[in-house]
């Protein structure tokens, strides 16, 4: 494989499933997997092949039970995981909420209120 990045971060389907399978940590069926990473079915099962075929994932049982699981033997295994972990570090910091101006000098006023009264 001349750019395994490419395989495994160049569709949003694959990051997706990855990002899930590495979070959940287990294995997981292909409807779970679906509902988690809120994509059709058609996009997860193209992203659960190409992650098998490039070794991110491992796929296990056959026919309708089948579970996939994050392959924390693959090589890159350890990279993907740092950078799932420091993008959820990041969401979490972008995620506070937002207080206009106007709603913050309320806030400041009603406090300043509540202490002279």
């Amino acid at each position: 494989m001349r750019a395994p990045l490419d395989t495994v971060f160049g569709v949003d389907s694959n990051v997706r499933v990855l990002r899930v399978l590495a979070a959940h940590g287990g294995p997981l069926s292909s409807s779970d997997i679906t509902r988690r990473a809120k994509l059709s079915k058609t996009g997860t099962r193209q992203g659960l092949i190409s992650l098998e075929e490039c070794g991110a994932i491992v796929t296990e049982g056959s026919g309708h039970s089948r579970l996939h699981r994050f392959n924390h033997d693959y090589y890159l295994a350890p990279q993907i995981k740092a950078l799932f972990g420091a993008e959820s570090v990041s969401s979490r910091r972008c995620s506070m909420p937002y207080v206009s101006a106007r709603e913050n000098r309320r806030r400041i006023f009603r406090v300043s209120l509540s202490t002279v009264v």
